[in-house]
C-alpha cells in the first residue's frame, strides 16, 4: 500500500488542492484553496469515495455549510443496475478496474466456453450452471467459487477469511491470481461433469 501526499496547484503556482493518496486513490483528509489562499472546502475521502463530514467556507474562509455523506456499505449498492462487466468494471476507481480485468482475464482462459453475465449485480461466468462470481467492496475483493472449491481449497485459501462459498482477498495484500486460476479450473471441471 504505497501512501502519498499529494498537492495540486493553480496556475498561478498557488496551492488549490492537498490531501493524501493510496495507491493513487484519494484517501483521508482533502481541501481545497481559492486564489487569494482562502479555503473554499474540506473533507475526507475512503477508497476514492467522499465520505462524513464535508465543509463549504466562505470568501473570507469561514464555514458556512456542512454536509453529511454518508459511507456505502460496499462499492456494489451502486452498480446493481449494470448490465455487462465492462460497465460493472468501468465504475471503480483505476487501481481497482486493473484488478477486476485481471481476475476476470484468468478467468476467461481457464475457462474459455464460459459465458460473462451480471447475477445479482455482480460479475459471474456460466459454464453449465453458474461457474464463478466475484466483485469489489470497499477493503476486499469477493470471490465466490461455491462451497466444493473453497472446501476443496482450503489450505491454499487459509489466509483469507471464508464463508461457506466465498472467500475474500483484501485490497492492502496481493491478490492470488495463480489460487483463482486454479480454483476455475477445478469449478470447469466439475461443471463439465455434471453433463453426463
Amino acid at each position: 500500500m504505497k501512501k502519498t501526499k499529494h498537492v495540486e496547484y493553480h496556475k498561478d503556482g498557488s496551492p488549490h488542492a492537498k490531501g493524501t493518496k493510496v495507491n493513487g486513490v484519494l484517501e483521508g483528509y482533502w481541501e481545497w484553496f481559492r486564489l487569494d489562499g482562502t479555503k473554499m472546502r474540506s473533507g475526507n475521502f475512503k477508497n476514492g469515495e467522499q465520505v462524513g463530514e464535508w465543509i463549504t467556507y466562505d470568501k473570507k474562509g469561514k464555514p458556512y455549510k456542512t454536509t453529511q455523506i454518508k459511507e456505502k456499505t460496499s462499492m456494489t449498492e451502486s452498480k446493481k443496475q449494470t448490465q455487462t462487466i465492462d460497465e460493472y468494471i468501468a465504475t471503480f476507481p483505476k487501481n481497482i478496474q486493473d484488478i477486476l480485468e485481471q481476475i476476470r482475464q484468468i478467468i476467461k482462459k481457464s475457462a474459455s466456453k464460459s459465458e460473462e453475465t451480471i447475477s445479482y449485480g455482480i460479475p459471474t461466468f456460466k459454464l453449465n450452471g453458474n461457474l464463478v462470481h466475484f466483485a469489489a467492496f470497499k477493503n476486499h475483493i469477493g470471490f465466490y467459487p461455491t462451497p466444493s472449491a473453497i472446501k476443496l481449497f482450503k489450505k491454499e485459501l487459509s489466509p483469507y477469511k471464508q464463508a461457506k462459498g466465498s472467500v475474500q482477498f483484501p485490497l492492502d495484500k496481493p491478490i492470488p491470481f495463480e489460487i483463482i486460476k486454479k480454483i476455475v479450473k477445478q469449478r470447469v471441471k466439475e461443471n463439465l461433469s455434471k453433463k453426463s
